[in-house]
């Protein structure tokens, strides 16, 4: 579960990453997942991560979200976008992951976390 929500939080520092570079190649080792043990690491991460995208995303023209940016497997080319589209994907990530987490939370009795409100499990809902 601590690798999901790893993942999950280390999305939020993708903007940054895609906004200034060109490419990412896992072959390389441009990509190396982070490993966290704690809540209080976990949410350090999702801090730092934010704050450096804010900042990048606060410093953004609309012209650099037309660059290119690819995700490639050495010469292999995984995905292939302009700026903004690997933006939107990443954001579509978090949501993705973010219920791989919520059924891992249903299988082990976890009560569920809202997102936008309580969720099914509030005692309150």
């Amino acid at each position: 579960m601590m690798l999901l929500a790893t993942h999950i939080a280390e999305i939020f520092g993708w903007a940054a990453i895609m906004l200034e570079t060109e490419k990412l190649d896992f072959a390389a080792g441009d990509y190396m997942p982070t490993i966290l043990n704690t809540k209080a690491e976990l949410q350090r991460k999702l801090e730092d991560d934010y704050q450096k995208n804010k900042e990048t995303l606060e410093k953004t023209t609309e012209k650099d979200l037309y660059g290119r940016w690819t995700m490639n497997m050495g010469e292999t080319v995984l995905m292939d976008f302009n700026k903004y589209e690997a933006l939107r994907h990443a954001l579509n990530q978090i949501t993705h992951h973010r219920v791989q987490l919520g059924v891992y939370y249903r299988l082990n009795d976890i009560p569920l976390p809202g997102s936008y409100g309580p969720s099914a499990d509030a005692v309150n809902f």
